[in-house]
C-alpha cells in the first residue's frame, strides 16, 4: 500500500523547521557549555554557522583573520570564554590545522 503525504499546504516550510531547531538546538547547546564550563569550544562546521548562530549565543565576532586557511572565526563570550571556527578538514595536513587552532585559541584581536 502506497502511503499518500499530507497536503503541500499543511506541511511546515522548511525555514519553519529550521527556526525551531535552530532556536533549540541554541538552548540545548547553551546548556552543555554552562555544564561543562570550557574555556575554549571549538566548532568543525562550514563557514555559515557562526554567522547563523552567534546572535543567539551572545558571541562576539573577532575581526577576520588574514591568512587562515582552517580557521573562519574567532568569537568571545563576555566571560571570557573563545570560540573557535573552523571548516572540516579532512584529508589535510594534520599539523598545519592544529597549529591555526592553537594560534586561535590564544589570539587576542580586540573585538570590533
Amino acid at each position: 500500500m502506497r502511503h499518500r503525504s499530507p497536503r503541500r499546504e499543511a506541511r511546515p516550510t522548511a525555514w519553519w523547521r529550521y527556526d525551531v531547531q535552530r532556536d533549540t538546538c541554541i538552548a540545548l547547546l547553551r546548556q552543555e557549555v554552562a555544564e561543562l564550563n570550557p574555556r575554549v569550544i571549538l566548532v568543525i562546521a562550514g563557514s555559515w554557522w557562526p554567522h547563523s548562530h552567534t546572535d543567539g549565543l551572545g558571541l562576539t565576532l573577532l575581526k577576520p583573520r588574514l591568512g587562515a586557511v582552517y580557521v573562519r572565526d574567532i568569537a568571545d563570550e563576555s566571560n571570557g570564554r573563545r570560540w573557535i571556527f573552523t571548516n572540516r578538514p579532512e584529508r589535510k595536513p594534520q599539523a598545519a590545522f592544529l597549529a591555526e587552532v592553537i594560534n586561535a585559541a590564544a589570539y587576542n584581536e580586540i573585538a570590533e
